[in-house]
């Protein structure tokens, strides 16, 4: 919710933005360390459940099906 509330507008390299001095790396590290280190709660699966749902859930099976695609596991490197 805070990178949504923020008056930030773009992310900075060092990931400390100017405007609101927000420390976006060091959030996002903190972030990433609290979902390994609960992975198997309730909780953290629920979360990515939902996330995989919302980034992944457009996604048609239509759209997987290789026979409407081209085979790339075939064809030969040169």
């Amino acid at each position: 919710a805070i990178f949504l509330l923020s008056p930030d507008m773009e992310f900075p390299g060092s990931g400390v933005e100017k405007l609101s001095t927000i420390n976006y790396k060091d959030m996002f590290f903190q972030y990433k360390k609290m979902l390994i280190m609960k992975w198997d709660t309730r909780r953290i699966k629920n979360i990515m459940a939902s996330t995989n749902n919302h980034v992944f859930g457009a996604a048609k099976l239509s759209t997987l099906d290789p026979a409407g695609g081209e085979d790339f596991q075939r064809r030969s490197i040169e």
